[in-house]
């Protein structure tokens, strides 16, 4: 009976460990995408302070004289 027992518990905490494993898996995949959106707004970010010196460029009263 207690072998039984133990071997439940074995399987539980196989389940449970592969359960935790899946998790990690997913926060990591979670992270990644999270550093890739991080890289598309600094990329987004430098495209607009680009426009804004262009734009600071064609208005400024120095080049225009």
């Amino acid at each position: 009976q207690l072998s039984v027992i133990s071997y439940q518990l074995s399987v539980i905490s196989y389940q449970l460990s592969v359960i935790s494993y899946q998790l990690s898996v997913i926060s990591y995949q979670l992270s990644v995408i999270s550093y890739q959106l991080s890289g598309v707004s600094y990329q987004l970010s430098g495209v607009s302070y680009q426009e804004s010196g262009d734009y600071f460029y064609l208005f400024s009263p120095v080049h225009n004289s």
